[in-house]
């Protein structure tokens, strides 16, 4: 990449969160750690409230980890005054919610629509694991980097027992509880009915309402990823349920369900719609169905009647993650971006009379008023419980 930024050294990267929430560990912060691992970048990340003017002073580029506050707002108006690129980190349609999705009361506020709006506006690079996220955001002379969400834990693949029942589960957040609901219950009651404790059934995280009737093992959802994905490898299922409604809000997403079963040896059932049924032109070793009851329970019981089948299954998904979703293989489109944005020793818009310094004490004065505002109020008005509301969710 070169070390040839400002004064002979490596590009600096600061990302600003407010909470370190999956979606920006997978789109955007494991690649960066990676980059920072092989010398290629100096990497900082920074909860924003924690944001100071040595943060401001030392970054040359700025990636904004799903950002929507008035506070937010501010520092990103401070950043761009003094000439600070700006790339958002975008992975779901926030400004196109469902009103049905838990996280609704929160994106659907009108000033929440309105920050990320402007916040957007600021950017010069929208960053996403979606290609129709990119096409829909990357729009106005705003470039978009296309970046696949990676499969951060791999374990080893362990054959199972084939004279134990199959293990069959979802895991999600409480957002996907009625996709679950809507596209499941009926399949996997008649695979119950039909099998009785030749097979079991688990919810991690999403619990629908007919976990009992199936006499399911139920699991809270947990916010830690790391933890998360220790617990989904110690569910040790034999096959991962990924129910997907084929509407507007739902294309936008990532296919990184199948990537966290693949990478745990857990064999995919999934839905023949997108963001799925974008794996087919992989050739990646999974099941798809149609989402109606009888398709989804011949996709399940074809496994379930063929255990070689499915032990085939469960180790080619492993090593297609391991192999084409490894960390380093989805850093590259960011790795291509810096190098092309700091080739030549340019750190965006820079004032040349005033390089590597923050020019203006009305934005500091800004954050500072900020900071001071969040420390008062958080989690204190109905908004902000919208907001912890809507950090449960995705």
């Amino acid at each position: 990449m070169g070390n040839n930024v400002g004064e002979g050294r490596l590009p600096r990267v600061l990302l600003l969160y407010r909470v370190m929430l999956p979606s920006i560990i997978l789109c955007g912060h494991s690649q960066l750690c990676y980059l920072q691992e092989q010398e290629k970048i100096e990497y900082r990340s920074r909860q924003e409230q924690h944001l100071n003017e040595a943060d401001l002073v030392w970054a040359d580029v700025v990636f904004l980890g799903r950002l929507d506050s008035w506070y937010e707002k501010q520092i990103c108006r401070a950043l761009k005054a003094n000439g600070k690129p700006l790339v958002y980190i975008i992975d779901d349609d926030l400004l196109d919610v469902p009103a049905e999705m838990s996280s609704a009361p929160h994106y659907r506020l009108p000033e929440i629509q309105s920050n990320i709006a402007q916040i957007i506006d600021m950017c010069q690079v929208i960053l996403t694991p979606s290609p129709r996220l990119m096409e829909k955001y990357a729009v106005g002379g705003r470039q978009g980097i296309l970046l696949e969400e990676p499969a951060v834990h791999c374990g080893e693949y362990r054959p199972h027992n084939t004279s134990k029942p199959v293990k069959v589960g979802f895991a999600g957040s409480v957002d996907r509880t009625r996709d679950v609901e809507n596209t499941l219950g009926e399949a996997l009651m008649r695979l119950r009915d039909e099998y009785g404790e030749a097979i079991c059934f688990s919810f991690f995280g999403a619990i629908p309402d007919f976990a009992r009737s199936l006499g399911a093992q139920v699991v809270p959802f947990c916010m830690d990823y790391s933890d998360y994905l220790d617990q989904l490898e110690e569910c040790d299922w034999d096959i991962g349920l990924g129910p997907m409604p084929a509407t507007d809000f739902h294309r936008y997403k990532h296919y990184i369900k199948y990537i966290e079963y693949s990478s745990v040896s857990t064999a995919s059932v999934l839905s023949d719609a997108e963001p799925y049924s974008r794996l087919r032109g992989m050739d990646a070793p999974a099941v798809f169905c149609k989402n109606d009851p009888e398709a989804w329970y011949g996709a399940i019981k074809s496994l379930v009647d063929d255990r070689d089948r499915l032990e085939a299954l469960r180790r080619d998904a492993r090593d297609f993650a391991v192999e084409r979703f490894r960390v380093g293989e989805t850093a590259k489109p960011l790795a291509k971006y810096l190098e092309r944005t700091f080739a030549t020793g340019a750190t965006g818009e820079q004032p040349a009379s005033v390089p590597y310094r923050i020019r203006s004490k009305k934005c500091l004065n800004l954050i500072h008023q900020a900071v001071m505002f969040v420390k008062k109020y958080k989690w204190n008005t109905p908004k902000m419980l919208a907001r912890k509301i809507a950090l449960r969710s995705f």
